[in-house]
């Protein structure tokens, strides 16, 4: 019971941090539509100074320009903590969208619906938009990919379609086993690995089925050999990756590794609150066994 309050809360606090108040910096679009606020509608804000303008004792509304237009027919519903706040395309002017029903779709920035409002849910990149449809007993099903444009590109064919990076995107097919598609839909690396982290800098951090983490590229070759000896891996920045490895007593240690698998000493400089930080990591090895950090 408690838990469920504290979730209302919370859900509370949030609506209120999005909600367009008269001495906000969204004056001018509440200038501008005062005449539906003075009547009870209610304005949201979203990204890129668009705003959402919901009818009084209803939960639909339509989506406004920065310049006051109603681009949309007052059909669609708010969706708190998803749509549209966080997962607007500011590139594109793409708006992911729910109807009454509770379906996700996408809108273009002149209000047409590119996507019908037919999806569990929907994801805008920067040019592809994922979907989830819904299964038999509308739960989550499978995820496919269309065009900027709503075109298909793949059906709904995987558990999980990620984030386009060195032009490729992790996927994970019904079998729990994650693989690489390119920006065709091709799977240009197969599913085969347990896990699989998005590509940076050409490497992606990828776990075997034996569950060990190893680092491979976009031709699928093995760049740092496969160990169970890490416990984490980060992603490359920079030619560096922090990982933890196994230490003595069961205990871990973090070290920094480069691209080719090799321990080495990184300076970090960094700003908190001001003051100007520099980190020393030093790694080294007592055995041929474990590798220790400093």
């Amino acid at each position: 019971m408690e838990e469920e309050v504290l979730k209302k809360e919370y859900f509370k606090y949030l609506e209120s941090s999005f909600l367009i108040k008269k001495s906000g910096n969204d004056k001018k679009l509440e200038d501008i539509l005062k005449d539906y606020i003075d009547k009870g509608y209610r304005l949201l804000k979203l990204c890129d100074g668009f705003g959402f303008l919901e009818k009084p004792s209803e939960s639909l509304g339509a989506i406004v320009k920065p310049n006051g237009e109603i681009m949309t027919d007052f059909i669609y519903r708010y969706t708190m903590g998803f749509v549209p706040v966080f997962n607007f395309n500011k590139s594109k002017k793409l708006f992911p969208v729910t109807n009454s029903l509770g379906l996700y779709g996408v809108i273009d920035e002149n209000g047409k619906e590119i996507v019908p409002c037919k999806y569990y849910y929907v994801v805008c990149q920067d040019d592809f938009i994922i979907v989830r449809v819904q299964d038999l007993h509308n739960r989550e099903g499978l995820c496919g990919l269309l065009d900027k444009t709503g075109n298909l590109i793949i059906p709904t064919v995987y558990d999980y379609i990620g984030k386009f990076n060195d032009g490729l995107a992790a996927v994970a097919n019904d079998k729990g086993l994650w693989g690489y598609i390119n920006q065709k839909g091709e799977e240009v690396i197969p599913c085969q690995y347990r896990s699989a982290n998005e590509f940076s800098e050409g490497l992606a951090v990828v776990k075997d089925t034996k569950n060990r983490f190893g680092v491979i590229d976009q031709n699928n070759n093995v760049v740092i050999d496969f160990s169970s000896k890490y416990i984490d891996f980060g992603n490359f920045e920079n030619g560096i990756s922090f990982v933890s490895v196994k230490s003595v007593f069961n205990k871990s240690k973090k070290q920094t590794i480069d691209r080719n698998g090799k321990v080495v000493d990184f300076e970090k400089k960094d700003n908190i609150f001001g003051y100007e930080a520099t980190y020393k990591f030093r790694s080294y090895k007592l055995n041929s066994n474990y590798i220790y950090y400093s």
